[in-house]
């Protein structure tokens, strides 16, 4: 839900056909920008009232326009032309007698799922769990290297290794173009890679290396995020802010923030540069590397822990995300900081 013109001292009610949820605040993460999307949580109590987050009126105007309508459950309802279309994420938690209602649906987080809700009856008794799947079943064997995560952009943009799922969810139409070592893609506004975090990354001890050609000058007073992740609680970000500082930002658990960083003001458009930046959260370390010098980090600091990745939750995903506006060559991650 678009928040433009909304500061982070307003206040206002979501309100829905049942009951008024709020008063609230805006949150974000280190910085605010003024224009950014709302997340808002709605909890049926009961099943029929899952309609009214996503049902969509139409509205027949004096003009004729009969093809436009509201989005009732959005805190500023948006106006809708025939045709338009609009994206949206949300979570359902709705419970059958005392086991959880489908517990891995849209595990792909793209598309909703039917839901078929049972009745517990003497005749059609409550089912019997399904047995999960080993832990150790699933995905490749362990590299001894610890390497977790791997695209080159050769093939496409699916991982040619992944511990864990592979599979890209493409946003757009992202283009790709020889690079120094093969092949790159072009990420810009409006494309976007996401993969499934869990087993992919290891938010507690880990290194992350990228080689990309920004397509933006260090001083251009923009945020250029290349990387995101987003656990509960807390978020993961690796890009460059507006005032020139390239940075891996870590908020914890307790959202308390962590980060190495270094000025890139003098980074041209067009050229191409690598960055390794590892951490270890339980010894309170982190170090930042830009073309193979070391330009930033600490150690011995206070530990932290981070929140858990959940590939259940749409919004937890690993982003290459739309505002890196960069070609990217290729993107490791191990799960040990050495």
């Amino acid at each position: 839900a678009p928040l433009e013109g909304v500061n982070k001292d307003e206040r206002g009610e979501v309100f829905g056909g049942y009951e008024v949820i709020g008063p609230f605040g805006l949150k974000s993460f280190g910085e605010y920008f003024p224009k950014q999307r709302l997340l808002l949580k709605f909890r049926p109590g009961r099943a029929e009232d899952l309609l009214q987050v996503l049902r969509w009126r139409a509205q027949a105007g004096a003009q004729g326009r009969g093809g436009s309508g509201t989005i009732e459950w959005m805190y500023r309802p948006k106006s809708m032309e025939k045709g338009e279309a609009i994206e949206f994420e949300y979570e359902v938690s709705l419970k059958v007698s005392d086991e959880p209602l489908a517990a891995g649906w849209a595990a792909d987080g793209t598309k909703v799922k039917r839901i078929e809700i049972p009745v517990v009856t003497e005749s059609n008794p409550k089912p019997k769990p399904v047995e999960p799947i080993p832990q150790e079943a699933v995905g490749p064997e362990p590299r001894k290297d610890g390497l977790l995560f791997h695209l080159d952009f050769e093939e496409g943009p699916d991982a040619v290794y992944a511990a864990g799922d592979p599979k890209a969810t493409v946003k757009g139409k992202p283009k790709y173009e020889k690079t120094p070592g093969g092949r790159g893609i072009r990420i810009t506004d409006g494309s976007e890679l996401s993969y499934l975090p869990e087993r992919n990354i290891n938010l507690s001890r880990g290194k992350l290396y990228m080689k990309f050609k920004p397509l933006w000058h260090g001083v251009d007073q923009k945020s250029h995020y290349l990387l995101t992740v987003t656990p509960r609680p807390g978020y993961l970000y690796f890009g460059k802010l507006p005032d020139g500082r390239l940075l891996l930002n870590m908020f914890d658990e307790k959202k308390k923030q962590h980060y190495p960083w270094h000025l890139i003001r003098t980074m041209k458009a067009e050229t191409w540069h690598t960055v390794t930046v590892t951490w270890d959260c339980p010894k309170g370390r982190m170090t930042l590397y830009l073309d193979g010098k070391k330009v930033a980090g600490f150690d011995d600091r206070e530990p932290w822990k981070m929140g858990k990745l959940d590939n259940l939750n749409a919004r937890c995903r690993l982003l290459i995300t739309e505002g890196a506006d960069a070609v990217i060559e290729e993107v490791k991650i191990w799960d040990r900081p050495e």
